[in-house]
């Protein structure tokens, strides 16, 4: 008889699902892996003890848990390329958060405490000088964030330098380097005491333009977190450090033809007439060797008074210019900064340059008066001709009606791969982070505004060496 036939009829039987099981623990052939290690430290699984067999199969179902995070307000926000993802620091609670654009609404999907001891130098984008820059920046192959961190009292002589590592599914401190008096308070001339203000990276160096109105930029190697360079250009300072003459305020870097590019401001008659200055826009090598110093001089309400933000993208300059005391203009240019096909449409108050998607460019403005109101721009790239715009102030968090429970620094970011632009904002009464988020398109729809205060854990690591690993639904 058969076994069907035996147990017509019967049942039904309780069913006992099969539980995990995590092979290749003590397997040397990866258990030295850093995606091993990272996989079983988020589950407490030992690695490689002795005397101890673990079978040789390994599966396990994905799972889904939430977390409640403690929060803080938001800055350097940061997309990856490549990757859904966009990454933010809180300054309060001094930990990396990253944000997945993959799904609507989005939601957070990873956490590192950082617990440094100094404080991060951001911009925020209001008021000038303004764009959203600051002391942190992401290499080209998106798989590091470098953090330089300051003193945040009076005395800011030292800083520290930390990597953190994105190529994996869970975020890693890789390395900590303390810079003794590296910004020192009493440096003249600069702008109060010395801030970084802006970073970029090309992938062997991390790059640091300071407050220093002499120009400086610090290279830090980022093989042993070494100063390989800390170059003071010694830019002539004709009227003092309260006139026109300006730091170098941003940098980027262009992988393509491996040249950084900087801006900065003189004052090349003394502030006499007043208003009268003139701008400079570098490209150089790598060993700050300039090859192109564009100057660009002005008068009146022509004056250059601000260089606001100068990024890379789809192989052009963006850079955003402001006049005194209330315009300004966001110019398109070739790498090699010639005269040719040049693109400029006026645009007063940066807060961000978003990046490009479909053929368009997307920026965030903000109003001159009070009540910060946001403006998200579609721009067409070829001819920077304006295609369309919206209000979201609320979303960037105007003080909307009259009051003061939202703050009003918001931090932002598109990921260029989901299209999503995201607007970070803090709610003071209820201690908690909001993300308004937007179609990188010309219609600007809005996609969702959601509170980010819980963390999604979703147990499906990515092993890049043997053995291989399958999850199963359910």
């Amino acid at each position: 008889m058969s076994w069907i036939d035996k147990n017509k009829g019967a049942g039904p039987w309780d069913f006992t699902e099969r539980g995990d099981v995590f092979g290749y623990l003590n397997n040397a052939r990866w258990s030295s892996q850093q995606d091993a290690i990272d996989f079983c430290e988020a589950r407490g699984l030992p690695l490689d003890l002795p005397n101890q067999h673990h079978p040789c199969s390994h599966w396990h179902k994905e799972k889904t848990s939430e977390e409640i995070f403690p929060a803080g307000k938001w800055v350097a926000a940061m997309q990856q390329p490549g990757t859904p993802y966009i990454y933010v620091y809180d300054i309060l609670q001094k930990a990396v958060i990253r944000v997945d654009t993959s799904e609507i609404p989005v939601f957070v999907s990873g956490r590192l405490e950082l617990d440094s001891a100094y404080a991060l130098d951001y911009d925020m984008g209001y008021g000038n000088p303004g764009a959203q820059r600051g002391g942190y920046c992401m290499n080209k192959d998106a798989t590091r964030i470098w953090y330089l961190f300051t003193k945040s009292d009076g005395d800011r002589s030292d800083a520290e330098l930390i990597e953190v590592d994105i190529s994996k599914t869970v975020m890693r401190k890789v390395e900590s380097t303390l810079f003794p008096n590296l910004v020192p308070s009493d440096a003249w001339p600069s702008s109060n005491n010395e801030r970084i203000n802006d970073g970029c990276s090309d992938d062997t160096h991390t790059y640091w333009c300071t407050s220093l109105v002499a120009g400086r930029v610090i290279k830090i190697r980022n093989s042993d977190h070494s100063i390989a360079d800390d170059h003071t250009f010694n830019y002539p300072i004709e009227c003092g450090p309260s006139s026109f003459n300006e730091p170098i305020t941003t940098i980027d870097f262009d992988k393509n033809t491996g040249k950084l590019f900087w801006t900065y401001i003189r004052d090349y008659i003394c502030c006499d007439p007043v208003y009268n200055a003139c701008s400079h826009l570098i490209r150089a090598n790598t060993d700050f060797a300039a090859d192109i110093d564009e100057v660009v001089c002005g008068s009146g309400f022509n004056t250059p008074a601000w260089q606001n933000m100068i990024r890379i993208y789809s192989n052009h300059v963006l850079h955003h210019r402001a006049y005194h005391p209330f315009f300004g203009y966001f110019r398109r240019r070739t790498l090699d900064l010639s005269g040719v096909d040049i693109h400029t449409i006026n645009q007063n108050h940066l807060q961000n340059i978003f990046g490009v998607k479909d053929g368009n460019v997307f920026t965030l403005m903000h109003g001159s008066n009070l009540y910060s109101e946001g403006f998200l721009y579609c721009i067409n790239f070829s001819d920077m001709t304006e295609i369309s715009n919206l209000d979201i102030s609320y979303y960037t968090g105007r003080r909307y009606p009259i009051g003061y429970d939202w703050d009003w620094t918001s931090v932002s970011a598109m990921n260029q791969q989901t299209g999503v632009i995201a607007i970070f904002r803090y709610h003071n009464i209820e201690k908690r982070n909001y993300a308004g988020c937007f179609s990188a398109s010309s219609g600007l729809e809005l996609l969702c505004d959601v509170p980010l205060h819980v963390m999604r854990h979703t147990n499906v690591p990515v092993l890049l060496s043997e053995p291989q690993i399958w999850t199963m639904p359910g």
